[in-house]
């Protein structure tokens, strides 16, 4: 099973504006060693957000902790993830969209105050845990569907754009090499750019 997806910002093709932004940012936190802010990535599916976040995570030498937003049915879910955070983690969670109402709710606490609360049956009241200061990365293709006081409390919302025939036929040629040891002549490179629907994933599959 090869893992396609770059492994530093000098890997990715495209997506300059967001890359600029992370760069800086890094570049601030290796420097005060302060969690960098909430951020939010909206764009169509295979356009890239997750490999950002992970590269983020691998440039910060921090933990990466990825998690599919339709997995999480109960705050509790959320919480096992929560408590395996150390500080300047970086959490990833794909298609944020997806996750309940009262789960959204639960979230604006740990974005704001980074307080978690849990429910204890045996107890009248909430248990309130202090976290460590982490980056929540929100990956949506559906922006609208995330409540607004949660939307708010990310600091940057990057737009991921399609990407060009060039931009393709570029991480075809640097994906070739990178993990094949290979040429991949450019005629050939652009035919598979031209069939991947402005899709990376769909480049790497037909590599």
């Amino acid at each position: 099973n090869i893992d396609f997806r770059p492994k530093t910002f000098n890997q990715i093709v495209g997506q300059d504006d967001i890359i600029e932004y992370l760069k800086i940012k890094i570049s601030a936190f290796k420097k005060s060693r302060m969690s960098i802010g909430h951020i939010l990535f909206l764009g169509f599916s295979g356009a890239g957000k997750t490999t950002l976040a992970n590269v983020m995570a691998t440039e910060m030498g921090v933990g990466f902790h990825p998690v599919m937003a339709t997995r999480i049915k109960t705050w509790n879910d959320f919480y096992q993830i929560l408590k395996n955070v150390q500080q300047n983690d970086v959490i990833f969670i794909d298609e944020i969209h997806a996750l309940a109402p009262k789960i959204q709710e639960n979230l604006y606490g740990v974005m704001e105050d980074f307080v978690c609360t849990i429910e204890n049956k045996d107890l009248d009241r909430p248990i309130l845990r202090k976290l460590p200061r982490f980056t929540l990365i929100g990956a949506t293709t559906h922006s609208g569907e995330l409540n607004a006081p949660l939307l708010s409390r990310f600091q940057y919302k990057g737009q991921l754009v399609p990407y060009s025939i060039e931009q393709l036929k570029q991480i075809v040629i640097t994906a070739g090499k990178r993990i094949y040891d290979i040429d991949v002549p450019d005629e050939i490179a652009i035919r598979i750019a031209k069939l991947s629907r402005r899709t990376a994933r769909v480049s790497y599959n037909l590599l």
